[in-house]
């Protein structure tokens, strides 16, 4: 699945706006029916807190909720990606802003985002 969303979620904590983000896309996977994914994110810290279930103390609630989407029967493969290597969910973001306030699914990508699809196919 590739999961290209687009929302904004106000003002919070960087990290806590990675952590929704995964959130939504695992939510949507299981709600469509994907039984295998691969999530990448290039939060580091937010990978680490997620695949760290000993880290119990001061942790956003978001991550238990992630983590009771990640105990159901199906595979999935949270991974850390430098941010370079992911420029479209970049330009997503911040596409965000320009959009009003919710979540945003597109159909077609947006211009700018599909220059950027285009140049990440393998040859």
């Amino acid at each position: 699945m590739d999961c290209r969303i687009c929302k904004e979620y106000g003002i919070c904590l960087a990290i806590e706006v990675e952590l929704w983000g995964i959130y939504d896309c695992l939510s949507m996977a299981w709600e469509l029916g994907i039984d295998r994914m691969r999530l990448e994110s290039d939060c580091n810290k937010a990978v680490q807190v997620l695949k760290d279930r000993s880290f119990k103390q001061g942790r956003p609630s978001i991550v238990q909720h992630i983590w009771n989407l990640m105990d159901r029967r199906w595979e999935v493969q949270l991974v850390f990606i430098r941010r370079e290597k992911n420029k479209i969910a970049d330009a997503l973001a911040k596409l965000a802003w320009s959009l009003p306030f919710g979540y945003h699914e597109f159909m077609e990508l947006p211009c700018n985002i599909s220059d950027l699809y285009r140049l990440e196919l393998p040859v």
